[in-house]
């Protein structure tokens, strides 16, 4: 359990009254937490890039084939029509 540390002098003062993500002051953790803090490794912007780029290009090549099947299918059903 994380708790909510304020130095005051020589000594730590446990503050009250604060969760982990809203201590202003210092967040005391046990070894348990901290490598579980770690577990997704932080990215570069590169690597970033490396992740959302294949991501966005299959949206994009899925998003386009929908549109021309709602092409397709508009042009059938309005010929039917006819």
């Amino acid at each position: 359990m994380s708790l909510c540390v304020n130095v005051a002098g020589s000594s730590l003062v446990v503050e009250s009254g604060f969760n982990a993500s809203t201590c202003p002051y210092y967040l005391l953790v046990t070894t348990d937490e901290w490598n579980l803090q770690h577990v997704i490794p932080s990215l570069s912007v590169v690597e970033s890039f490396q992740i959302a780029v294949p991501i966005l290009s299959l949206w994009a090549v899925a998003w386009g084939f929908r549109q021309l099947a709602e092409f397709i299918l508009t042009r059938i059903h309005a010929q039917n029509e006819e």
